[in-house]
């Protein structure tokens, strides 16, 4: 990217959330197997590891909850990252359609202990997702 992009000053930002929302998610949108969604979503974090690691000081890392619960901090965390203006309006519009509560999407499928489990496991492997359970 840095190759084909000469010049340009690349930022990456990482919105990190609870895996237990986005496997459900991955299943209920994609039609996938609990294996299928569990094992695409967890590559996804290896290569995560990869970026992380490669791009350095040039990522921000920021959880779904804590922007949903502070929306204006985490917005003006952004721009200033991005090196934009926190403007107060721009803060302000941006900050009134954000939803008031972080969705739960890993409500829309009935998840199995067995299940809920491998998913522990592998987080656990990911600094990244620390702190991320089914009910947190």
């Amino acid at each position: 990217l840095e190759a084909v992009m000469a010049g340009v000053d690349i930022r990456f930002i990482q919105v990190i959330r609870n895996p237990f929302d986005v496997i459900s998610v991955m299943m209920v949108r994609g039609k996938r197997s609990f294996a299928n969604s569990i094992s695409h979503y967890f590559t996804n974090c290896e290569a995560l590891v990869k970026i992380r690691q490669q791009a350095g000081t040039n990522l921000l890392a920021m959880r779904y909850e804590d922007f949903v619960s502070h929306p204006e901090r985490n917005l003006v965390l952004l721009c200033n990252f991005l090196g934009v203006e926190p403007h107060t309006d721009y803060l302000q519009a941006c900050a009134s359609i954000i939803h008031a509560e972080p969705d739960r999407s890993r409500e829309m499928v009935e998840w199995t202990p067995l299940w809920k489990q491998v998913v522990l496991d592998h987080s656990a492997k990911y600094e990244f997702l620390k702190g991320y359970g089914f009910d947190t």
